[in-house]
């Protein structure tokens, strides 16, 4: 992999799905077999050749900090969100000005799998998109559309209401995994569109761009995939 993109990782969260574990500490710093989620991650990005970090905090977000000034291997920028909770989507927006890279892997903190980071951004590379999203056919209530004969976003669907945003003939409903890469011209996009320190998840914003702009997905459910973040259902 030449050229690594900037890492962003979304750390900012209240981690409510937890209970009692993220009362006195944040998501990040919730330990699974023996060390941090956040420090499995920052082992697996730099086995893989990541060393442009940016990380957001909000919620105990000075232990976050202390945490990071103790790692040598990576360069690790901290967005603050003290002030304001702003979703992935205004998180992005908010952190645009730290990324210094045309490309943005985007990893949820509470994400562990044995997907290969670096293929995953070759193969981007290599489709000349706007973003891609790995997914993968699991259970959940709310998925993702992609165009069958073209593997584009168009749209979003509860299964359990039967809502849709969007397509939902001849398509491919798949899960999404918390893991997606996408370039800083679709984060300005989406800037314009949402504005500045305004909280908007990341799925507005890909479904907002999708009609005008080449949104990929990356199926990949021969990796190994856990959300850390939900134990009660895995």
């Amino acid at each position: 992999m030449s050229n690594p993109p900037t890492v962003f990782i979304p750390a900012a969260g209240l981690g409510k799905r937890l209970g009692a574990l993220t009362a006195n500490r944040p998501k990040a710093l919730v330990e699974y077999q023996g060390k941090p989620l956040l420090q499995h991650l920052l082992d697996k990005l730099d086995s893989e050749g990541f060393s442009q970090i940016v990380i957001n905090v909000h919620h105990h977000a000075q232990q976050i900090i202390d945490y990071v000034q103790e790692q040598t291997n990576c360069n690790i920028a901290i967005s603050d969100e003290s002030n304001l909770l702003l979703d992935t989507g205004g998180a992005l927006i908010k952190a645009l000005s730290l990324f210094n890279t045309e490309d943005i892997l985007v990893h949820n903190v509470d994400i562990i799998s044995s997907i290969s980071l670096s293929s995953f951004c070759d193969i981007f590379k290599s489709n000349n998109s706007d973003a891609m999203l790995a997914v993968r056919n699991r259970h959940t209530l709310r998925k993702l559309l992609f165009e069958k004969e073209t593997s584009r976003l168009c749209g979003w669907k509860n299964e359990e209401t039967g809502e849709v945003k969007g397509c939902d003939k001849d398509t491919n409903a798949l899960a999404f995994s918390g893991i997606h890469i996408i370039k800083t011209t679709l984060i300005k996009n989406m800037k314009e569109q949402f504005g500045s320190e305004t909280p908007f998840s990341i799925i507005d914003g890909y479904l907002s761009v999708a009609p005008r702009s080449k949104i990929l997905a990356y199926p990949h459910d021969n990796d190994i995939w856990q959300d850390m973040g939900k134990p009660q259902k895995n």
